[in-house]
């Protein structure tokens, strides 16, 4: 497991899975390295919907290295009868890390 020594890199992905692959689809997701964890979620309304809430030590480790794994690799070329597109992607950290560095986040006044 790796540990935590600097402001880490949160993403938060959304997938749509086709209705008769959900179960399927949330088996496919797995534990990486870098990773400090991954969180996945179901929408109660919508099961079909599924939330990660995934922790990396940095942006360019979750991008870089990890999108070209050869298990993420195979994931991606398989994977596509599961879901209804492509995953929705975003990048957060803590507001406190910014503050902790003494500057507010990108694109903030």
């Amino acid at each position: 497991m790796t540990q935590k020594t600097a402001p880490t890199t949160k993403v938060a992905i959304t997938y749509q899975a086709q209705p008769d692959q959900i179960e399927t689809a949330v088996r496919a997701l797995a534990t990486e390295p870098d990773c400090f964890g991954i969180q996945l979620y179901q929408d109660p309304a919508d099961p079909a919907r599924i939330f990660l809430f995934e922790e990396w030590t940095s942006r360019e480790a979750y991008l870089g290295p990890h999108l070209q794994t050869p298990h993420l690799l195979a994931f991606k070329a398989s994977s596509g009868p599961l879901f209804v597109g492509p995953p929705e992607r975003s990048f957060w950290r803590l507001q406190a890390e910014f503050a902790a560095e003494g500057r507010e986040p990108a694109g903030e006044a």
